[in-house]
C-alpha cells in the first residue's frame, strides 16, 4: 500500500520538507497544500543569506545539515537555477566578548577583519569579521524546490486548511509547516508574526554582504541586492513604510559608504513566522475520533532559509520513525 503524506504550506520549509521526505520515503505519494506559493510566501523576499545566529546546540545540529546541502548546491551545476552560490562578506557586531560567535563555526571561513576595514566600521561596531558563507535567492530557489517535488511525483493543490480533521482519513501523516498559520493548526499560542521590511536596490558594484547583529544588512543577489531592516514583534502590516524605507537607505549608506549612488528599486514586506524555539516534533491528533500522525515543523522566525534543510531533514527523520513504528503493530 502506498503511504499518503500531506504536507501544509508551500514557503522554504514547506517545500523543502516535502522533499526530504520524498528523499526518505521514495515509494510514498507525498501533497502540498498551500493557499500562497513562490512569489507570494515570506521565502521568496528573504534576503537568504546563510547565517544562523543562534545559540542553542540542538538546533545548530540542524543548521549543520542545512550548511552541508546549500556549500554542495552551490559547488554543483545547479547553483545557476538554483539561486544559490557562494559569498564573501563582513559580519560586525556589539557586545563585550571579543570571539567569534558559536555559529560562524559552520561559515566556509572565518578570519580577523582587517585593520583598515575595522576603522571603517568601528563607529558603529565594537567587533568585525570576514566570512565566506552561501547565499540564496528564494525567487531562484523555490522554484527550483517545486521543480523537483513535482519530478519526483509530488502533487500541489491550492487548499486552505483550517483543521487537521480535514485530512484525517486521507492522509496516513501530515506535515505542519504552515508558518504563522501553523500556530492556529497545532493550538500553539507562542507563534507570532515579526514584521519585516526590506529595500531591494540596483547597486552591481557592491559583490560583498555587510550584515550585523542589529538590523542592518546589505546582501548582493544576482539581480538586485537588499538593503535590511525591520524587526516589529506583533505586528500584521504588510504595507511598506516610506519612512522606514528612507531610515534603512539612509542608515546602510553610514555604515557602507560605497552604497551611495544605488537606484532604488521597491519596496518590501514579510511577516516572519516566529516563536522561542523552532519546534519540530511529531505527535499524533485525535481528529473527531480519529488518530493522525502529524510532524510539526515550523517557529523559524529570521532563519527560516538558513534553518530550512535541516529541520526539513529531522522532519522526514520523524516521519520514516513515525511510519515504521505504525508499520510492526
Amino acid at each position: 500500500m502506498v503511504l499518503r503524506i500531506g504536507v501544509i504550506g508551500a514557503g522554504v520549509v514547506g517545500l523543502s520538507s516535502a522533499l526530504a521526505v520524498q528523499k526518505r520515503l521514495a515509494h510514498a505519494q507525498v501533497d502540498i497544500m498551500a493557499d500562497r506559493f513562490t512569489t507570494y510566501t515570506t521565502s521568496n523576499g528573504a534576503g537568504g543569506l546563510f547565517m544562523p545566529r543562534l545559540q542553542d546546540p540542538d538546533v545548530l545540529d540542524m543548521a549543520k545539515d542545512s550548511a552541508d546541502f546549500f556549500y554542495s548546491l552551490a559547488r554543483s551545476a545547479d547553483s545557476g537555477p538554483s539561486g544559490v552560490s557562494f559569498i564573501n562578506g563582513f559580519y560586525l557586531y556589539n557586545g563585550d566578548d571579543e570571539q567569534f560567535p558559536v555559529w560562524t563555526k559552520l561559515m566556509i571561513s572565518v578570519r580577523e577583519l582587517p585593520e583598515e576595514f575595522r576603522t571603517m566600521y568601528e563607529k558603529h561596531y565594537k567587533h568585525g569579521c570576514m566570512m565566506t558563507t552561501a547565499i540564496i535567492e528564494g525567487s531562484k530557489y523555490l522554484p527550483w524546490l517545486t521543480d523537483r517535488f513535482i519530478a519526483n511525483g509530488g502533487r500541489i493543490t491550492e487548499k486552505t486548511v483550517e483543521s487537521f480533521d480535514e485530512l484525517a482519513g486521507d492522509y496516513d501523516l501530515v506535515l505542519n509547516c504552515a508558518g504563522l498559520g501553523a500556530g492556529k493548526l497545532a493550538n500553539d499560542p507562542t507563534v507570532h508574526p515579526v514584521r519585516g521590511q526590506v529595500m531591494h536596490v540596483s547597486a552591481p558594484w557592491l559583490t560583498y554582504f555587510v550584515n550585523s547583529d542589529d538590523t542592518h544588512y546589505f546582501f548582493p543577489h544576482s539581480e538586485d541586492a537588499v538593503i535590511g531592516g525591520v524587526r516589529q514583534p506583533g505586528s500584521y502590516d504588510l504595507a511598506p513604510d516610506p519612512q522606514e524605507s528612507r531610515r534603512m537607505l539612509r542608515e546602510m549608506e553610514e555604515r557602507l559608504p560605497p552604497l551611495k549612488g544605488a537606484k532604488i528599486l521597491s519596496d518590501w514586506v514579510g511577516l516572519r513566522p516566529s516563536r522561542d524555539r523552532v519546534r519540530v516534533e511529531a505527535e499524533t491528533v485525535n481528529c473527531r475520533g480519529k488518530q493522525l500522525k502529524v510532524v510539526h515543523n515550523y517557529g523559524h522566525g529570521a532563519f527560516g532559509i538558513s534553518l530550512s534543510w535541516g529541520t526539513a531533514v529531522r522532519t522526514a527523520n520523524l516521519v520514516h520513525q513515525a511510519l515504521t513504528a505504525r508499520s510492526k503493530l
